[in-house]
């Protein structure tokens, strides 16, 4: 059996995500299931389930093909992307991902533009209203300059972190037209 089929990397790796306030993104993901190893990244985050000790050795032994497979699916995705944000995050593992991505791509990234000033995490609220003021944005007066914005997260879940990110920036200058499109390694089912 293939490495690839191991992790039940999908065929399309695209899809739309409705996001909590209705509206839909475009997504770009390497796997949706739990139970393979890239499903480690989902497991870590909550603390209420025991992660699999097999499977973090599994994700680890294989950290830097999930790195390689996100970046190239990002970057033939066929998009142009002016910018990209990841919101602050609390896993060491979230700043690869977008760290892969970008030294791979000519845009600016704004994700020190993001500040957390809350304790929660987007996996462990239960709505969107908990989540909303868990991190700020410093403008800097060139955001109504961004048509398409990359997204990049580590773990979708319902979509809180990307749907912070966008009213951020649109209550900032961000255009209404802008295309956003989120990138994240694993989206669970």
């Amino acid at each position: 059996m293939s490495f690839l089929a191991n992790i039940r990397v999908e065929s399309s790796m695209r899809g739309k995500m409705t996001l909590p306030n209705g509206c839909n993104i475009d997504c770009i993901y390497l796997s949706r299931s739990v139970t393979s190893p890239i499903g480690w990244l989902h497991a870590v985050r909550r603390p209420a389930h025991s992660p699999d000790p097999t499977q973090k050795k599994m994700y680890e032994f294989h950290e830097q093909s999930f790195l390689d497979m996100f970046a190239n699916e990002v970057i033939n995705s066929g998009e142009h992307f002016e910018v990209a944000a990841a919101a602050p995050s609390s896993h060491p593992f979230s700043e690869r991902y977008k760290d892969v991505v970008l030294s791979n791509l000519s845009c600016i990234d704004i994700s020190d533009r993001f500040n957390r000033i809350g304790e929660s995490a987007a996996s462990t609220v239960s709505s969107f209203d908990e989540f909303s003021g868990e991190f700020e944005y410093q403008p800097s007066s060139d955001e109504n300059n961004f048509n398409s914005v990359l997204i990049i997260d580590d773990v979708l879940g319902r979509g809180n972190t990307a749907l912070h990110i966008i009213q951020l920036l649109t209550k900032f200058g961000v255009p209404d037209h802008a295309k956003f499109l989120l990138a994240a390694s694993l989206w669970p089912r």
